[in-house]
């Protein structure tokens, strides 16, 4: 006992960033303030104060955040940002210099094995073995987890059926399997068990378009009623299914929240992007300043016009009215109003942190 609350003191108080002159987002400040002050059983994964160097590289600074049940928490970032190393420390494969992990309410430190019974992973590459059949990588960790041995057969044909597994890939071996049918595997053995906590290290690099959106909707189901801390280089994928986003770069997070939140807080404004008639463009350019006078012209291509429309001062209502007006008296052929992008979000603020970090050295 008095070990934990040796671990636990420091964790009371938001550390701040190592660069002095470093001001944090205020978003990262609450969400740090929250787990820091957070009860660890009453969330999903509690982080406080996580610190990390190798040698003399700092990989994870003073990271404090909190993951929710139902929840699917997209961790991102460029390489070299945290994120491996912040996933690995979760998972209790590498050991964190500082700080607190628990994962549903268990302290990873004091129980290392309890803590584990709590989380399965899907690692980024297909750790399967070519001889062994799907059941029979199903039974094996199913057996880990500690199943029932009278419940474990029907819990390894639901894990198999959940991925779609189930017809005749249940006892084909893993090397007979197509790349899909392997990241489906490696998902089911994350998931047997029914773990709260599920980590998923980029899980559909490499994969087709179809196979893609297929474990997206596994991954969909999978959210229900547990945690998902999921990395990836894909802005679609993060938008498709995460219901919070942390950007990390240089071991420690720069924004976190919902994708609406981020995309309304940091991106530039609105895109409108219209389809002119051949004899439109005098009609485009009346109409663009009746819907914003500041409105940029930032593309052309043919009769191809995109405009960026700043953030403030735009009446969605009114605009979409003008322009749904002038498409149906024929001034334009048809519009599209859209959001700053997950991605044009992402790059902005890792340049901002690379361009800060160089400036600190």
């Amino acid at each position: 006992m008095k070990d934990l609350e040796h671990r636990r003191s420091g964790t009371k108080e938001v550390q701040h960033s190592d660069a002095a002159d470093v001001i944090q987002d205020i978003d990262v400040v609450a969400e740090a303030t929250r787990a820091c002050q957070m009860d660890p059983a009453d969330c999903a994964v509690v982080v406080q104060n996580l610190r990390k160097t190798y040698g003399e590289h700092l990989a994870v600074k003073t990271l404090s955040v909190c993951f929710e049940s139902n929840e699917c928490f997209g961790l991102l970032g460029p390489n070299g940002a945290g994120k491996t190393t912040t996933v690995s420390i979760l998972s209790s494969t590498l050991d964190a210099d500082a700080g607190y992990v628990a994962i549903d309410g268990q302290d990873v430190e004091a129980d290392r094995f309890a803590a584990k019974q709590k989380i399965g992973v899907c690692p980024q590459f297909d750790l399967v073995a070519a001889e062994l059949t799907v059941e029979d990588h199903l039974e094996f960790y199913g057996r880990i987890k500690g199943i029932d041995p009278a419940q474990l057969a029907g819990r390894v044909r639901q894990a198999a059926a959940d991925v779609g597994l189930d017809g005749d890939s249940f006892r084909t071996p893993a090397g007979q399997l197509s790349g899909g049918q392997r990241r489906r595997l490696s998902i089911a053995v994350s998931m047997i068990g029914d773990p709260p906590v599920l980590f998923m290290d980029e899980p559909t690099t490499g994969m087709d378009p179809e196979t893609r959106h297929a474990i997206w909707g596994i991954i969909e189901k999978a959210k229900r009623d547990r945690c998902i801390i999921l990395t990836t280089h894909s802005m679609e994928e993060a938008d498709a299914l995460c219901t919070r986003i942390g950007i990390m770069a240089h071991g420690e997070l720069v924004c976190v929240g919902p994708q609406l939140h981020l995309k309304s807080r940091f991106g530039d404004g609105l895109r409108l992007k219209l389809a002119l008639n051949e004899d439109g463009e005098d009609a485009a350019e009346k109409i663009i300043r009746q819907v914003c006078a500041d409105a940029t012209l930032v593309f052309e291509f043919g009769w191809i016009r995109t405009y960026m429309l700043p953030k403030e001062g735009i009446v969605l209502s009114r605009t979409f009215d003008l322009l749904e007006s002038a498409r149906e008296v024929g001034q334009i052929k048809d519009f599209s109003l859209n959001q700053t992008s997950l991605e044009e979000v992402f790059i902005k603020l890792v340049s901002e942190a690379e361009g800060a970090e160089a400036a600190n050295e």
